[in-house]
């Protein structure tokens, strides 16, 4: 015998307000989800562009002073261009054959007290100190980089 109350199969399912309900929910937690991975990355583009920074740098003191071709080596950065440029002696000439050009983060512009700085043979020492800051045009986030006389490279 069934109980009056019993629900009959022509009534399960979901009510439409329950479905809304449901999709509600799933919106607002995509849409947080969407701003958390935007935010994440526009900073790991800052942090990727730092590290070539550092990279490129390193890579000049290194190859400084490991002295090869037996020359010093540098590098050369200006916002008017849309990569470092890596080269051999003491100063930056565009027309080298042997310059290196590391393409750049456009939306990040890299400014400095110098445009050009070079590393010492042997010693790695730098021909240029100060900060070398990067800063993000679409969040303002500011990335510095220190250069000390003896050629290290702090960030």
């Amino acid at each position: 015998m069934k109980s009056p109350t019993a629900y009959t199969n022509k009534n399960k399912g979901f009510t439409l307000i329950e479905l809304l309900v449901v999709i509600g929910i799933l919106g607002v937690v995509f849409a947080i989800g969407a701003l958390v991975n935007v935010n994440f990355y526009t900073r790991e583009l800052s942090r990727a562009e730092q590290t070539d920074l550092l990279s490129v740098l390193q890579t000049a003191r290194n190859r400084s002073m490991n002295n090869i071709n037996a020359k010093p080596h540098g590098v050369y950065f200006n916002n008017t261009l849309d990569y470092y440029v890596l080269f051999e002696g003491t100063s930056y000439s565009s027309g080298s054959s042997t310059n290196e050009d590391v393409p750049i983060n456009t939306n990040i512009s890299t400014n400095a007290s110098f445009d050009q700085v070079y590393f010492e043979q042997l010693s790695g020492n730098s021909s240029e100190i100060g900060i070398i800051a990067q800063t993000d045009s679409g969040t303002g986030r500011i990335k510095t980089v220190t250069l000390e006389a003896n050629g290290l490279i702090i960030w």
